[in-house]
């Protein structure tokens, strides 16, 4: 009887086949959109776009150190991703839910700049999207950013190409 169930236990069965197969084609899948985001195809023409980033709670002077027409680069990768297009600075502001009447307010936060930062890039229009130099361009995507006078990072909320 002990036997019996030794062998049970080291049979190929059907359901075995089929995890295998699925784990391959998961695999398989993965493998085929990382190879599409990082190969270049040089036939692709590039596109002019222009993305914004926005750059929270920083302190105003800090704020005043991007102007347009600066180079900025990826501080990771350090390639070159753009100019700066356009720079509009705001009074940093964030949404609070207040404790004790449950409601949401907006709360001002004084010597603070929330900077929408538009940079111009030329790009080519790939199967995940946009990219410059095999840099990836797409909505909510960290961006870490070197300007000439200025350091720093924040989230794509824009990106559109011009025509």
């Amino acid at each position: 009887m002990k036997q019996k169930k030794e062998n049970r236990s080291r049979r190929f069965t059907v359901l075995d086949g089929i995890i295998i197969l699925v784990l391959l084609a998961v695999i398989g899948v993965g493998i085929y959109f990382i190879a599409a985001e990082k190969t270049p195809n040089s036939a692709e023409a590039t596109v002019p776009v222009t993305f914004t980033v926005e750059l929270k709670g920083l302190k105003d002077v800090y704020a005043n150190n991007i102007h347009v027409g600066d180079t900025v680069i990826d501080s990771v990768t350090k390639k070159t991703i753009g100019t700066v297009a356009a720079v509009e600075a705001l009074p940093h502001t964030e949404f609070t839910l207040n404790q004790e009447t449950g409601v949401i307010e907006e709360k001002a936060y004084p010597g603070q700049t929330t900077v929408l930062l538009t940079v111009a890039s030329d790009a080519v229009l790939g199967g995940l999207g946009y990219s410059i130099d095999g840099y990836r361009l797409a909505i909510g995507v960290l961006h870490h950013l070197q300007l000439p006078q200025f350091l720093g990072s924040g989230y794509c909320i824009g990106v559109q190409a011009q025509s």
